[in-house]
């Protein structure tokens, strides 16, 4: 099981489809042989598994025999899954000339750029492929109109699974946050105006109530007045904030505290319900909600409110109800005779059935 190789450097989606990052892709002049995960110029690399460091080749650049790129380089580390090469990085010194063993999670190089002109993702990416460890004194291409070279594998099925356990996307068709603070700063506000967090208070007021200055509330009750329900409450009311620190590369709060050093906020909310409901002796007492939904967290309050926004508008529509049509995990037991006992994993790592992310157990 790889864990994530760019720790708080996570994609909406790993690339696929008509990408030019994905695997088998068709390029210029060959066909492309990894995967590319766009990171920032000096992007810390962990290594994804236990492993052996092979050797440390010339990538990309003219040392490679490619000038139309930037100078880079490959580590090749042999691990469970067979020979992964990092490459479009700068692989450490130590590991460059000496090799040696890395456990899972260490720190094995940085990102490097690679591209002489940004096209809009920037110049810089973690380009990972997979090989058996018959191909490991080698790197050949895949050319053009020529199948799959034997012993070169698709890393997308183990990049998913990783991708999933750090991932805030939660579900396939979730909104995708804000990129801008001007956008951001528009979502928070919308979620702390939304209706969810305000519940009806009801109390007798004087039929004259809004057209009378005059009119005194605190007097008896008299037989004339009406019952008018009100909306009170607030987000800061039924926000519950917690804090906890997770490994990077794979989001959980493992024992091993060497390992969990990711600062996470973690967020949850819900709405307001009715006890007297349950309970007739109860006149007017509202208890929070803990909608096991609207769970997130991210390394900033900030963030971590986003990531809480866009949930709500996933689920809650606009005036504060839930929605009717939002989907349902196949856990939950759904209306309807069409109940599924459990998610079955698509290869882009969500429910095909229900859409949701899957994660693994191991993660929290």
């Amino acid at each position: 099981m790889w864990s994530w190789p760019l720790p708080n450097c996570v994609p909406w989606e790993i690339p696929c489809g008509n990408h030019p990052g994905t695997f088998g892709f068709p390029r210029k002049r060959e066909r492309h042989s990894g995967v590319d995960l766009y990171a920032p110029d000096g992007h810390p690399v962990h290594a994804v598994e236990d492993c052996v460091v092979l050797r440390v080749v010339p990538f990309t650049g003219t040392h490679a025999g490619s000038p139309w790129w930037r100078t880079t380089w490959a580590l090749l580390a042999k691990g469970a899954s067979g020979v992964v090469v990092y490459g479009e990085i700068e692989a450490l010194e130590k590991l460059e000339k000496e090799g040696g063993t890395l456990k899972q999670g260490d720190l094995l190089g940085h990102v490097t750029p690679v591209l002489y002109e940004d096209k809009g993702n920037g110049t810089s990416m973690l380009h990972l492929e997979l090989r058996d460890t018959t191909s490991a004194t080698g790197l050949q291409d895949w050319g053009l109109g020529t199948p799959q070279p034997q012993g070169l594998w698709d890393p997308s099925y183990f990049l998913t699974q990783a991708w999933s356990r750090v991932t805030t996307r939660f579900h396939r068709d979730g909104p995708k946050p804000p990129s801008t603070v001007k956008e951001r700063r528009a979502l928070i506000q919308w979620l702390n105006e939304h209706p969810l967090w305000q519940h009806p208070t009801t109390i007798r007021v004087p039929p004259d109530f809004h057209t009378n200055p005059d009119v005194q509330l605190f007097t008896p009750e008299k037989d004339d007045w009406v019952n008018e329900v009100i909306s009170d409450g607030s987000l800061h009311e039924l926000l519950e904030i917690d804090f906890t620190y997770v490994d990077p590369t794979t989001e959980a709060r493992c024992k091993d505290e060497t390992r969990n050093t990711d600062f996470r906020v973690w967020l949850e909310a819900g709405g307001w319900y009715d006890e007297s409901l349950a309970h007739p002796e109860m006149k007017d007492r509202w208890g929070k909600i803990h909608d096991l939904k609207l769970d997130c967290g991210a390394a900033t309050l900030e963030s971590a409110l986003v990531e809480l926004a866009l949930r709500v508008k996933f689920f809650y529509n606009d005036d504060g109800t839930e929605r009717k049509d939002a989907p349902r995990e196949c856990g939950e037991r759904c209306p309807g005779e069409n109940f599924i006992s459990a998610c079955d994993e698509a290869e882009d790592g969500f429910c095909q059935h229900c859409g949701f992310l899957l994660c693994d157990e191991g993660a929290d």
